[in-house]
């Protein structure tokens, strides 16, 4: 299936400037930029095979930000947690084991009929469960600001 780079490259920058405004009535500034990285990082998992996503805009920022923070880490000596490939491995499909059980559960819930504005709160719901339930499999093989 043919999916357009520029709408995808639109919903992925409205789900992360949407839902982050959502995101500010309960979470602090350094959650939301986790919140945002993690959501990109998922979009751009499970769109990279049927598209360019690449070439969004958000996608380059989010690209360059880890860059920055890869390289202040090396700087200041930022040691990682010690885990086999395979341990990340297994913690890696744990945490997109849970978060595609939350997403599966948000898209089988919506209905022709769901209004937009139902759709963009069921989308931030799931994306804020996500972020809260789903990282705790990644914690024991990745730098916290990684996670």
């Amino acid at each position: 299936r043919e999916y357009n780079d520029d709408d995808l490259c639109k919903l992925l920058d409205q789900i992360i400037n949407i839902c982050a405004k959502k995101w500010q009535q309960c979470h602090s500034q350094q959650e939301i930029r986790k919140m945002k990285e993690m959501h990109t990082e998922a979009f751009i998992h499970h769109w990279e095979r049927d598209s360019n996503i690449e070439s969004c805009q958000t996608v380059k920022l989010f690209r360059e930000s880890l860059l920055m923070r890869s390289e202040e880490s090396k700087a200041a000596g930022a040691g990682e947690p010690d885990c086999t490939d395979q341990e990340s491995s297994d913690s890696m499909a744990r945490f997109s084991s849970c978060s595609h059980a939350t997403s599966t559960h948000i898209y089988t819930s919506i209905s022709d009929s769901t209004p937009a504005a139902t759709i963009t709160d069921m989308l931030c719901t799931g994306l804020t469960n996500i972020s809260s339930a789903c990282p705790v499999h990644l914690r024991p093989c990745f730098a916290a600001e990684d996670v």
